[in-house]
């Protein structure tokens, strides 16, 4: 086989792309379609698998891996050796929302580098994986699956995910759930309020003090929560309330020092309404940082400069949180943000939703397939015999 010269390499895989833009637009639309939330994603998790086995290729796929059911690991492998690189697919929507954060996308363009990577495969060493990992929005799937050594072989990981900017390198906050309880006594409100200790006047304290706590953050610190139990009726003086908080910041020690914080609020609010506050365990999990590899981004910035896409490099943080911060900690990773509206647009909104089926929604996954690919490419062809 005559071994192809870098550039022609790069021309076939965005060609490939290019001539499977209604397909993976298609895709897409099949995803953002899908409404299911974590654990319970098999729609979406079909609609891809079905048009990842209709491709031309030997792509093995492996269905239920690490015991989830709507996990998945698709891969193609050269007959030469070499590095195994893999990009992320997510899919749950978000709840009351539908596929607010752009999932959708994710998904069809992990499919689209596939698409990519194809016609070059045999020029290359190694192999390239797509991981279908569920629940990112408050499950933690990656890193259960992380739990369950499924990621244990990857050498390089390649991520992407829907903005309204295009930047590259990116780092995510960490986040840490706190859940806070209140327990009072209840008695007839307007009968007996003497005998009576407000659970509710408590959660109130706690709020507005959390609230005040605000303005004296450090500026990447964010706190931010629901009241998802104020009590059963207006005639009684609660005797219960919940809450549910996250708290986020760039690194890990600060985050662990606002739920500190938050603690002490609470046990305040507690004091000054005569109630007890508890911390039950949260429901969800915590995230770390996404920290990417310095040199594997500036390989993917280099490929998105060859695309000629414009890149804004002054906003070093995405202002969220992912499941998969643990693994970039332990993996080389490259981040991707790819712009589908103008800012500010923001995740988890009706009007993200829509523009994650837009013509702009289309171009990005298009364009973050051939990022993928090409930067996969130099990658791989590093490994080659």
């Amino acid at each position: 086989m005559t071994p192809l010269a870098a550039a022609d390499l790069r021309d076939r895989v965005v060609a490939a792309v290019d001539s499977r833009s209604a397909f993976l637009q298609e895709l897409s639309r099949a995803v953002w379609a899908c409404h299911g939330l974590g654990w319970e994603e098999q729609p979406a998790v079909d609609a891809i698998l079905s048009r990842v086995r209709a491709l031309p290729g030997d792509v093995v796929v492996d269905e239920g891996i690490g015991g989830f059911a709507t996990a998945f690991r698709a891969t193609v492998s050269s007959s030469r050796s070499g590095p195994h690189v893999a990009t992320i697919a997510e899919y749950d929507a978000v709840a009351g929302i539908g596929q607010a954060c752009g999932h959708n996308l994710i998904s069809a363009a992990t499919v689209g580098a596939l698409v990519g990577l194809l016609p070059v495969l045999d020029h290359l060493g190694g192999r390239f994986s797509i991981y279908g990992t569920p629940a990112e929005e408050t499950g933690g799937g990656k890193m259960l699956m992380e739990d369950a050594g499924v990621f244990d072989d990857i050498d390089a990981l390649l991520m992407f995910h829907p903005k309204d900017i295009n930047t590259v390198g990116q780092r995510s906050l960490s986040l840490i759930p706190i859940t806070v309880e209140f327990r009072g006594h209840a008695v007839h409100a307007a009968a007996f309020p003497h005998q009576g200790r407000n659970a509710l006047d408590a959660m109130v304290n706690f709020y507005v003090g959390v609230s005040t706590l605000r303005q004296q953050l450090r500026m990447d610190g964010r706190i931010h929560g629901i009241i998802t139990d104020g009590g059963v009726t207006p005639a009684n003086i609660p005797d219960y309330t919940r809450a549910e908080f996250l708290c986020r910041a760039a690194d890990r020690p600060y985050t662990e020092h606002l739920v500190d914080l938050l603690k002490r609020i609470a046990t305040a609010a507690a004091e000054m309404t005569n109630c007890e506050a508890a911390f039950p365990a949260p429901e969800r999990m915590a995230y770390e940082a996404v920290e990417p590899d310095d040199n594997l981004c500036a390989m993917m910035r280099a490929n998105v400069e060859w695309l000629g896409m414009p890149l804004v490099e002054d906003e070093p943080i995405l202002w969220a949180s992912n499941d998969s911060g643990r693994m970039t900690q332990r993996i080389p990773t490259a981040t991707l943000s790819l712009s589908i509206g103008d800012p500010p647009l923001g995740e988890h909104s009706y009007e993200f939703m829509a523009a994650a089926a837009s013509p702009t929604g289309d171009r990005a996954l298009s364009d973050a397939a051939k990022i993928i690919a090409l930067t996969a490419v130099d990658l791989m062809a590093v490994g080659t015999d």
